[in-house]
């Protein structure tokens, strides 16, 4: 109301989707969008892109997010439809990345995912940070839990995402073991390129 009796229309929200392979990072991702961009987000696992896009006959979305590591997938689904795909780069945060840099060179830690495509995501960001002077051994937990622990037996530290630490602990994981929750973020530049795409979109549509 106070908009309209200054004469300032509030940003319409644009419809869009984002796709990504587990619920807690479609969530997490989700929400950091619809924090920094006037968008309204449809949450789409990438199992269930296919039937999602095939079910709508008329699409609201124009745009369909993702972090890069499943962009092609995406693409393949969404472009027949009419919707573009793009990709984002999630990247590791701060402090996990402070953690590990100060752990002594050759230390072996446990890069951990609750599935085999989390794992192998979360591999991708830690090595885009350069971080090789540690000895790395992946593992998900959706394997048996004996072969889980008989992996992890002998690192002295785990990198894992909050989702995956609370499973560890579940499952029995050493006490003693170091955990470190690795919560990948969208990186900023990511973020301010698509809020230029819609802007664009938005003059466009208006011109």
């Amino acid at each position: 109301a106070l908009l309209s009796r200054g004469g300032v229309r509030p940003q319409e929200k644009t419809p869009i989707l984002f796709v990504e392979c587990t619920k807690a990072e479609l969530d997490q991702f989700s929400d950091e969008l619809e924090e920094q961009l006037p968008v309204e987000v449809e949450r789409v696992l990438l199992e269930d892109l296919a039937e999602k896009v095939a079910d709508t006959e008329d699409p609201p979305w124009r745009l369909a997010v993702t972090t890069f590591f499943h962009v092609h997938e995406v693409q393949d689904i969404v472009e027949p439809r009419g919707i573009e795909a793009v990709a984002l780069l999630a990247e590791a945060n701060i402090e996990s990345l402070r953690r590990l840099t100060e752990l002594p060179a050759g230390t072996p830690v446990g890069v951990v995912g609750w599935g085999r495509t989390c794992m192998e995501n979360l591999s991708r960001s830690i090595e885009g940070a350069g971080l090789d002077h540690l000895r790395f051994v992946q593992v998900y937990v959706d394997e048996h839990t004996d072969e889980v622990l008989e992996t992890l037996d002998g690192v002295e530290a785990v990198v894992c995402a909050s989702i995956t630490a609370r499973k560890l602990r579940e499952i029995g994981v050493s006490k003693s073991m170091d955990i470190i929750e690795e919560d990948r973020i969208l990186d900023q530049g990511g973020i301010e390129m698509l809020g230029r795409m819609l802007r664009e979109r938005q003059s466009n549509a208006a011109g």
